[in-house]
């Protein structure tokens, strides 16, 4: 269990460590058990891509496919730095940022658009209530 979370923690930018890292872990270690894959599993790489969570994990499954789905999509709504609810995405490297870290950064204060603009998925998840 120990070397699953180090290695899904080990590269997560911290704020997305803060904010679900731990249950990230405990939903793809009982996703892996649920498949009886977690002896054989292994995570071959976490990054952020586009602004987005992304975990590569073989062998994979559904139940393994959906819970990587999940906090990808929370991802991209979540401040990379601090782990708060991100406003804005940063253009240039693509990163979901709060209106807090953007206040200490002058380098991004004019390079952001609201998150809603970058991201349509997460527009319509708000106009529903989501």
């Amino acid at each position: 269990m120990k070397k699953l979370y180090e290695d899904l923690l080990c590269e997560m930018p911290i704020g997305w460590q803060n904010a679900f890292g731990m249950d990230l872990c405990i939903d793809v270690e009982n996703a892996l058990k649920k498949d009886d894959l977690y002896d054989t599993a292994c995570v071959l790489q976490v990054k952020e891509k586009f602004g987005s969570l992304a975990i590569y994990i073989t062998p994979t499954s559904e139940a393994v496919d959906a819970v990587l789905n999940k906090y990808a999509r929370l991802s991209k709504r979540t401040c990379i730095r601090c782990g708060a609810p991100a406003t804005r995405v940063t253009l240039g490297w693509i990163t979901p940022v709060c209106d807090e870290c953007i206040a200490k950064d002058k380098r991004i204060q004019h390079d952001t658009v609201p998150i809603g603009e970058f991201w349509t998925d997460i527009a319509r998840e708000n106009m529903r209530g989501g």
